[in-house]
Formats: structure tokens, C-alpha cells, sequence
């Protein structure tokens, strides 16, 4: 890969499935075993994708007190985009990596 990545490609979920990734930021001399590494922003489809992104943790609701004085649980907020760092390049559909996209 000679050319500096940018724009938007695939990011590889666990369960093999592809959501957008925008690249902002890429280092063409930080590699590792020759692989670039790039920062960006994952947009996922949703609280279901949670459980496919390599170290990611869901928000928590939590449980608050009315002026009343009994409590109610305050959901967790659905989160539709990670910052995501240090991703690296596959062509192999890999887990946790990003792609250019398919051409139609």
C-alpha cells in the first residue's frame, strides 16, 4: 500500500459484517509487521452492532430518583458512532480492520 488511505472505507465487525469508517487520521511510516495503521470514526447500525466491536463497552442506563422520591430507569443512549484508533489494513475480511470498499 503505497498510497496514504483517506476517505471512506470498511470496518470489519466480529461477526464479519462491514459498517462505514472514516479515515482522519493516517500514519504511511507508523506501521507494524508493514501494516498501516489509521484513526476514524465508525458509524454502526445501531445498539445490536454493540456486541460485534472489538473492545467496546455499551453505555449503562441508569436509575434515578423522581421529585417524588421513587426512582425510574433512565435508559442508556443509543451510541451510532466510535472512535476507533490504530486500525490496520486487510484485504481479508479480518475482524477489527478496514478495507477499501468492494466496486460494484
Amino acid at each position: 500500500m503505497n498510497e496514504t488511505p483517506r476517505g471512506i472505507v470498511h470496518y470489519v465487525l466480529y461477526n464479519k459484517e462491514c459498517r462505514p469508517f472514516l479515515i482522519t487520521k493516517a500514519w504511511p511510516t507508523y506501521t507494524v509487521n508493514e501494516v498501516v495503521r489509521v484513526n476514524g470514526t465508525l458509524f454502526i447500525d445501531g445498539s445490536n452492532d454493540y456486541t460485534s466491536i472489538p473492545q467496546f463497552t455499551p453505555p449503562q442506563g441508569v436509575q434515578r430518583q423522581q421529585s417524588d422520591g421513587t426512582f425510574y430507569n433512565d435508559p442508556a443512549p443509543t451510541i451510532l458512532t466510535l472512535w476507533k484508533t490504530s486500525v490496520k489494513f486487510s484485504g481479508n475480511n479480518e475482524s477489527d480492520t478496514w478495507h477499501y470498499p468492494e466496486q460494484a
